[in-house]
């Protein structure tokens, strides 16, 4: 069975752990339909909070790949895997996606990413207004 999957900080293409996601079908970039917070420190975290549209990556995963994502990100305990809709401009479409929220405590240390883009990039979010 295949999962899609919005990745939205390390798992990223060009990132360290992009290669849990090696021979997984890339989708496109696209940006969450509802607003989110963004938080970063040594690691992005999202929190389920009405800030901004967050900015990512979509996959297409075998299940296989999602336990590793789960067992990555520490599903159900200290992430949590839960759906949410993606807009992908290349395709005009929004599509149901997983996503990891944190449900731990935020660092203090953690500040908010005010564009909802993890590090240098940016997607812009006003190309997904609908």
């Amino acid at each position: 069975m295949k999962n899609k999957v919005f990745v939205y900080g390390t798992l990223k293409r060009g990132f360290g752990n992009n290669g849990f996601l090696i021979n997984q079908k890339f989708i496109g970039v696209g940006c969450t339909r509802n607003k989110f917070a963004l938080y970063k420190d040594s690691l992005p975290y999202l929190v389920d909070k009405p800030e901004t549209p967050i900015g990512g990556e979509v996959y297409e995963v075998d299940n296989e790949t999602l336990e590793r994502l789960d067992s990555l990100e520490g599903h159900p305990n200290w992430y949590r895997r839960k759906k949410i809709l993606v807009c992908i401009p290349s395709t005009g479409n929004c599509v149901e996606c997983w996503a990891y929220f944190l449900i731990t405590k935020l660092p203090s240390s953690a500040i908010l990413i005010k564009t909802g883009n993890y590090k240098k990039e940016y997607y812009g979010t006003e190309i997904f207004k609908l």
